[in-house]
């Protein structure tokens, strides 16, 4: 139980200097999400008997997880087929050494 009351608050991490720099970037709504769900996931490590991370590891974290949130889940494509695709690749006639 102790352990837990070594864990800084949000309003703590959100007044760390590197941690401004995120509320910048990200806006201060989505930092304050991530800084919640790292601290959650810390509470359950500590109750698994984890060691406390220090505040450089928490942030690091935060970045992290803000970093995975904000990164585009889908890929350019260059068609080089020659033909044209209409909707989606799923609709692009093959050939039949293609189908082999």
């Amino acid at each position: 139980m102790s352990d837990l009351r070594q864990i800084p608050s949000v309003e703590q991490l959100l007044e760390v200097h590197q941690v401004d720099g995120l509320v910048r970037c990200f806006s201060r709504q989505l930092t304050t999400h991530a800084i919640q769900e790292v601290l959650g996931e810390i509470r359950q490590e500590i109750g698994s008997s984890a060691k406390m991370p220090n505040e450089k590891e928490i942030i690091s974290r935060v970045t992290q997880k803000l970093t995975l949130w904000n990164t585009p889940s889908l890929v350019s494509v260059i068609n080089a087929t020659g033909v044209i695709l209409h909707t989606n690749l799923g609709r692009a006639p093959l050939t039949k050494s293609a189908l082999e």
